[in-house]
């Protein structure tokens, strides 16, 4: 750790206190480094922001408190208060200030490069009633806010974060596989909220992060023995993503969030436990909730699964009403019902079962892209179609439909709607039919598999590898594709 002891306040010291201080730093300095040799490296989390920005927080520790500024992923003391056991941090007119107890003002114009440190090395400090290790800095938002932030040290973060990604009761596998993708997660996310003072936030968009209060003796020992480790690619380090449960088989990263990379390819999981779902609307439901999300929907009168990703999720769902139909990924449709309502893409109209995704990804036929033209065929006479028709669906409805959306079939091929953006695939391509795909009536009802977004690690599956006796490295591997695991360097 790179620490400077400029302590800026008169102490009377002769040359022994001196000496003493000198071999207190050195040894600071000496036993910072991990088992891998790795620097201490801080990082910013987002406490309290967004509608959550504070006016003023109380900063204590029992130890006493110091100034520090933050430089180069580390930080120099600037000034040491031990018999402070507590500042209050306040913003006026976009100055944030530090009050001692007394109330007298100990700083102005406190910078965004300055935090709040304990006065003893590695002693937890409080903001307000919670604790977290390194220290606490602030942004100021508007004349009256400010941004709570937490500056700690990597190792001390990944301690804050794992138990609640995966539970400190998980076997120690698991637990230490989750450790590595938080810390990989971390570094490949710094500066992802750059314009508001902090790298990640402390929720689900980032990682759920609580600081002191999640460090438990399994989490922590996990943290420790693969301290600095992380998942590396092609030479870099790279995010680990994660989700609860992939329902059987997770997604490669291009099906889900458009952009393929090389190590988040789909997997079949044989160790996913069961994790079943569902949730029924009427039709006048859904449409309100996709008018809500300002797509144009009429009276909806059918909702069909249109094509699923080789992984069993859903790629397209198609809505139709009186006239047109409104196609939507599996993604979109999770957006507007909520990705806690519809936990996964990998779902049906009809119950369906890890077993049934299984023979459902051992049968899949072969499918076509659809270029636009479509030749109709009628006792030896032949016309081609390139533009719009009408079609009369089960329903009696009669509907215009685009020619490239259309679906065609003869029972072992199928034609699928192509797109200008699906000139660079592969023309032909697995299709999964799972459970019933068509719903005609209201109201429908979404049997699905799974939690989250489907892409990498799943964490119900390392948990029960753990159960199994696997090792982490076995379970990273599982899930990534030809990936190395090492030490961070900075």
């Amino acid at each position: 750790m790179n620490r400077t002891c400029d302590f800026r306040k008169n102490v009377n010291t002769g040359r022994t206190a001196l000496l003493i201080l000198f071999l207190s730093c050195f040894l600071m300095i000496a036993t910072a480094s991990t088992v891998y040799g790795v620097s201490s490296f801080y990082l910013k989390v987002g406490l309290s922001y967004g509608y959550q920005e504070v006016t003023s927080v109380r900063i204590s520790c029992v130890g006493g408190l110091a100034i520090v500024e933050m430089k180069d992923r580390s930080y120099e003391i600037l000034a040491t208060y031990p018999e402070e056991k507590a500042f209050t941090a306040v913003i006026e007119g976009g100055v944030v200030s530090i009050l001692k107890e007394n109330g007298e003002t100990l700083y102005t114009d406190f910078s965004v490069d300055q935090a709040i440190f304990p006065y003893e090395e590695g002693a937890v400090i409080y903001a307000g009633a919670e604790g977290y290790r390194g220290g606490f800095c602030f942004y100021p938002v508007e004349n009256q806010k400010m941004n709570l932030i937490n500056y700690v040290e990597l190792e001390d973060y990944v301690k804050g974060v794992v138990h609640s990604e995966i539970g400190q009761s998980s076997p120690l596998e698991a637990i230490k596989a989750q450790a590595i993708c938080a810390r990989s997660y971390a570094i490949c996310n710094l500066n992802r909220h750059r314009a508001f003072g902090y790298d990640i936030c402390a929720t689900t968009h980032c990682q759920v992060y609580k600081g002191y209060r999640n460090e438990f003796p399994s989490t922590n020992r996990a943290s420790e023995e693969t301290e600095g480790l992380v998942i590396y690619y092609q030479g870099n380090p790279v995010p680990a993503y994660y989700s609860k449960n992939d329902g059987g088989h997770t997604d490669n990263v291009e099906d889900v969030w458009g952009s393929k990379i090389g190590y988040l390819r789909g997997v079949r999981d044989e160790f996913s436990p069961l994790y079943s779902w569902e949730k029924s609307y009427t039709f006048e439901e859904l449409g309100a909730l996709l008018r809500q999300s300002n797509y144009s929907v009429g009276n909806i009168s059918s909702i069909t699964i249109t094509k699923r990703n080789a992984s069993g999720t859903v790629a397209r769902i198609a809505i139709w009403d009186e006239r047109k139909q409104t196609i939507l990924t599996g993604n979109q449709l999770r957006t507007v019902l909520g990705a806690n309502t519809i936990k996964s893409g990998m779902f049906s109209f009809s119950p369906i079962s890890p077993e049934s995704l299984h023979e459902a990804l051992d049968n899949a036929t072969t499918q076509i892209l659809n270029s636009g033209n479509i030749t109709a065929i009628n006792l030896g006479s032949q016309r081609s179609y390139s533009k719009t028709l009408q079609i009369v669906g089960k329903d009696g409805i009669i509907r215009d439909a685009e020619a490239s959306q259309l679906s065609i079939t003869d029972g072992k091929t199928l034609v699928v709607p192509g797109s200008s953006s699906d000139s660079t695939q592969n023309a032909f391509t697995p299709v999964v039919t799972l459970g019933t795909e068509s719903q005609l009536k209201s109201p429908v009802t979404f049997y699905g598999l799974g939690w989250g977004h489907g892409v990498g690690m799943a964490q119900d599956s390392i948990i029960a590898m753990g159960k199994l006796g696997y090792n982490y490295q076995f379970m990273l591997d599982y899930f990534f594709t030809d990936i190395t695991i090492a030490p961070f360097n900075p």
